[in-house]
């Protein structure tokens, strides 16, 4: 329904609708402007004003997400993006040690505490995963071995393989942008995609984009 009309690099892109488009009387938006802000206090500022007015997937940081939410001109919702589904987790390296014995990873799993993640990272924009399947598809199946944090289990299967005093250093890389992933399953979260709308008329929409 739209083409390109614009592109200025570092700054923003342009559409316009399309006059051949074949649905009558669409799209009904005559133009849409995507700016290109890469600092998140900027593009919740843009948010805030009305400078932007439509947000997605990552664009607003999650601790600020609600705050935004709460505002009169503004709306916040989840739905629409179930065709996506992003799951989010970390993947050892299964050819080296100890990654390649499954009592570490096992011990792993039980160290980590998804609540600790939907509540403290993600800000309630998640839910725990049981498997590397998002429980907002169809194929999403429930019937799965699940693991609660049980420090004291994972210590056993540490000292079991005589890791009880050794030192472990693990390196992790920056994590994916909610709107664009998600581990193993077993110490996933599941990322709820949300999406901030301006409530306000308007003829042109502006989205904040990172």
């Amino acid at each position: 329904p739209f083409k390109l009309a614009e592109w200025v690099r570092g700054s923003h892109i342009r559409l316009e609708a399309n006059a051949d488009y074949y649905h009558e009387g669409e799209p009904g938006l005559t133009e849409i402007f995507y700016r290109v802000v890469p600092d998140g206090a900027s593009r919740s500022v843009a948010m805030e004003t009305g400078e932007a007015q439509l947000s997605q997937f990552s664009d607003i940081e999650t601790f600020d997400v609600q705050r935004l939410a709460d505002m009169p001109h503004l709306d916040l919702t989840t739905k629409g993006y179930e065709f996506f589904s992003p799951v989010l987790w970390y993947e050892p390296n299964l050819r080296r040690e100890p990654f390649n014995d499954v009592r570490f990873r096992k011990a792993m799993r039980l160290l980590l505490d998804p609540n600790f993640i939907v509540e403290r990272i993600m800000f309630g924009l998640a839910q725990p995963a049981t498997g590397p399947i998002a429980s907002t598809t169809k194929f999403y199946d429930a019937n799965v071995t699940t693991y609660e944090q049980d420090v004291e289990k994972a210590n056993a299967l540490l000292d079991e393989m005589g890791l009880a005093t050794a030192p472990i250093r693990a390196a992790l890389p920056r994590p994916c942008r909610t709107g664009n992933t998600t581990p193993p399953a077993t110490c996933s979260t599941s990322s709820v995609i949300r999406r901030l709308a301006w409530r306000g008329p308007t003829s042109a929409r502006t989205s904040a984009r990172a």
